[in-house]
């Protein structure tokens, strides 16, 4: 994804950019398994990575550049009609409720940092969620529930701040409407400020921390090698990437899969497994057109995508199998990344806190593009199916 090009609207997990791009993006996933090989063998490398906090709501904030006044808000101050709120009444008119309460705070505090440009943050804590249990402090912006020691400076910096924020995205333009995102995010210049704790999420340096053992480094050496793009007739490539139903369509049905705890493998029943849950999905919509000629229209759409999925199953069925690939290679990047936090991690259960892993890491390579690494069927399920935090 070419976060430089466009609002930092969505970042896209790594295996997708195969569907997305199609052989363009078989290279892209290979660009950035090696530079992140690199960082893990502490070999030179432009690539870098940060941490993915599971922070809520996403917050905006800085100087517009038009009336070079502070402003807050959410993704909407992009907007036509935009909701970027200079004063206390602007966030209530714009951000009512709940999101209201947490706008105001980012307001009092954030404008204390001397911000001089546009950035855009994970908000992580404030007085209403940020708990301290006497030997801990814990925070649930989302979906996981982080966890500071007592006794450790973090705690002592986090324990007097009043809202806690990271930063991951910079944008430059000359008006709101206008700007391009740029990943990532210079903290170093701004104030100093105890009630507010400030993260850039950007991992320092990981050579040393974490090692690749000869066997994770042979299977992710074998796993670029089989990462070619000629494994897939162009004209399959060609007929996926003029598909836009299938390709939007195929990334729900993944999310659908993982959401009920199932792992996208083997691809050959892949392919005929996404062919039933289209047909079954746009049989529900069918259901519910009333006027005759969009009926018709409906019934040619699946006609022609289960025609698609026919004439190219070979070729899928191999594009596939290097999207299990990609997968397979990431887990082994995140099980080394996941040994790197400072703060620890867990979910709620009903018996109280239980253990997991970050919600995930961005890749950014040499070009500022950038893609998120998640293990999809352990956070994104628990975010797809837990209740979060926040309205």
């Amino acid at each position: 994804m070419i976060l430089t090009e466009e609002k930092n609207l969505h970042l896209e997990h790594l295996e997708d950019e195969i569907i997305n791009l199609g052989p363009q993006g078989v290279l892209a996933v290979r660009e950035y398994i090696t530079g992140i090989t690199s960082l893990l063998q502490g070999a030179g490398s432009q690539s870098k990575l940060t941490v993915k906090w599971d922070g809520a709501p996403a917050i905006i904030c800085g100087i517009d550049p038009r009336n070079k006044r502070f402003f807050v808000g959410t993704k909407g101050v992009f907007n036509k009609t935009s909701k970027a709120a200079y004063t206390p009444t602007q966030i209530r008119n714009f951000y009512p409720g709940d999101l209201g309460d947490k706008m105001e705070n980012a307001f009092v505090y954030l404008k204390r940092l001397g911000i001089k440009q546009v950035l855009q943050g994970d908000l992580l804590f404030d007085d209403n969620i940020k708990q301290d249990t006497g030997d801990a402090i814990t925070f649930q912006p989302n979906t996981i529930v982080y966890k500071v020691d007592k006794g450790t400076e973090l705690y002592n910096t986090i324990s007097k701040a009043r809202l806690g924020i990271a930063f991951h995205t910079t944008y430059v333009g000359e008006t709101l409407a206008d700007m391009d995102a740029q990943f990532g995010a210079d903290i170093s210049g701004l104030n100093q400020n105890a009630n507010v704790w400030v993260d850039d999420a950007t991992i320092k340096n990981i050579s040393g921390t974490v090692t690749l053992t000869k066997e994770e480094e042979l299977e992710l050496k074998l796993a670029l090698k089989y990462l070619n793009p000629v494994s897939v007739e162009n004209t399959v490539w060609k007929a996926m990437q003029s598909n836009s139903e299938f390709i939007n369509t195929f990334k729900i049905f993944v999310n659908s899969e993982i959401k009920k705890g199932v792992s996208v493998s083997q691809p050959t029943n892949i392919v005929n497994k996404f062919a039933t849950f289209y047909r079954d999905r746009k049989e529900k919509e069918l259901a519910g057109l009333k006027m005759d000629k969009a009926k018709q229209v409906r019934i040619q759409q699946i006609r022609d995508q289960l025609q698609f999925l026919n004439d190219n199953r070979v070729g899928l069925t191999q594009m596939l199998s290097m999207y299990n690939t990609t997968i397979k290679a990431k887990n082994i990047i995140l099980n080394k990344l996941k040994n790197i936090q400072q703060i620890g991690t867990f979910k709620k259960t009903e018996t109280g806190l239980q253990v997991t892993d970050p919600e995930g890491f961005v890749a950014i390579n040499a070009d500022g593009n950038a893609v998120k690494l998640v293990d999809r069927l352990a956070f994104s399920r628990t975010n797809l199916t837990t209740q979060k935090n926040w309205v």
